[in-house]
């Protein structure tokens, strides 16, 4: 009968931990969220058009200062397509590494 004890609190702690798992999962898709919204909006602000933001989480100066850095896709006024690492944070959103994609 201990036999069974011991199963049943192994399977309980294995479902608190996947559920624990996946509740930081599901509130980490909520944060990113809210940063592509910030994203979106500052590039609607500037006139221009958010096509594609990813987000890197081992990028260069991903872990300092709790910013999240993403690598965007957008379209300038003029209509040309860049690439650029997008740094959002408590102070802001910020473009680096910005190039022209195509034409």
């Amino acid at each position: 009968m201990r036999h069974l004890e011991g199963i049943a609190v192994a399977l309980a702690l294995a479902a608190c931990v996947y559920g624990v798992f996946w509740a930081f999962k599901a509130l980490k898709e909520l944060e990113l969220r809210r940063h592509r919204r910030r994203i979106e909006r500052f590039f609607e602000k500037r006139g221009e058009e958010l096509v594609d933001a990813r987000w890197k989480p081992f990028g260069p100066g991903a872990q300092s200062n709790h910013d999240v850095l993403f690598e965007v896709i957008y379209r300038d006024i003029e209509k040309r397509e860049h690439r650029a690492l997008c740094k959002v944070g408590v102070g802001g959103v910020y473009l680096s590494d910005d190039e022209l994609t195509g034409d």
